[in-house]
């Protein structure tokens, strides 16, 4: 996984919505108002639709498999999904929550030549509390400095074609990152997310990268379409989980 590489292009597509803001391009669209009114409290329901697939390698008592399905393969042996979310703003501070549940079934493979296929069944859970601070405003653009903590649960199961071997675990992965906003004019708009995290407290290493086209539907409704990354490395015990979830993000939030 190329880190330092993609967390170096999230930092420095922040760093280029704040240099465009502050230089002005294309003033002379309208653009609105994204500045939040200090003097109340805003609320969102998000309505996240992730269409991830999975690649990496988990292991269960010391017997591995690699596994590479797409959203398609994922959505053929899919048996649960769902996911949702909420925000509270007021002045330049935030507060988000979000949550996915999924329980599918996926097909894999084995580094050795004797058990070449294995069936792998993931239920994960991934729930995500974030508190943000506005460092950066003005009418067309914003900057956030984000913290928080991500609890992931994963279940496993490998079966092969002599035994079957299954474990789960759960742990929480604080992080830190930065997320932006940068108004294209009174419809279009771009966003992007990094965050990095666990210092050795939950997993060895999670990191996300988030970025997207957004649109403004009304004056309380905003739809996005984008691509997450969300890589995690947790190894415990017989336990291992290295693998990344990615894919298309096609979000809704609406204001109340």
């Amino acid at each position: 996984m190329h880190v330092p590489s993609l967390l170096s292009s999230a930092v420095f597509s922040l760093a280029f919505i704040a240099s465009v803001a502050h230089s002005g391009v294309n003033a002379e669209v309208e653009a609105k108002d994204v500045i939040p009114d200090p003097s109340g409290y805003e609320f969102a329901f998000v309505v996240p639709g992730w269409l991830a697939g999975v690649e990496g390698t988990v292991g269960v008592k010391g017997i591995e498999a690699g596994v590479d399905a797409g959203i398609d393969d994922i959505l053929k042996n899919l048996d649960m999904i769902a996911t949702g979310g909420f925000e509270v703003r007021k002045g330049k501070t935030g507060f988000a929550f979000s949550g996915l549940y999924v329980d599918a079934s996926v097909g894999g493979f084995t580094p050795g030549p004797l058990l070449s296929n294995v069936a792998v069944r993931i239920e994960q859970v991934l729930l995500e509390a974030t508190f943000t601070y506005r460092i950066y405003e003005s009418e067309r653009a914003w900057i956030e400095l984000l913290s928080g903590a991500r609890y992931s649960y994963m279940g496993t199961e490998l079966s092969l074609s002599i035994d079957q071997v299954s474990a789960s675990l759960s742990w929480v992965d604080p992080f830190v990152g930065f997320q932006g906003r940068y108004e294209i004019n009174d419809k279009l708009f771009v966003v992007g997310r990094g965050d990095i995290g666990s210092f050795g407290v939950g997993s060895e290493l999670t990191w996300n990268l988030y970025g997207a086209v957004g649109t403004s539907l009304s004056d309380t409704t905003t739809m996005e379409i984008g691509y997450r990354y969300l890589y995690t490395d947790y190894v415990t015990g017989g336990f291992e989980y290295d693998a990344a979830m990615k894919g298309v993000f096609i979000g809704t939030r609406i204001v109340f």
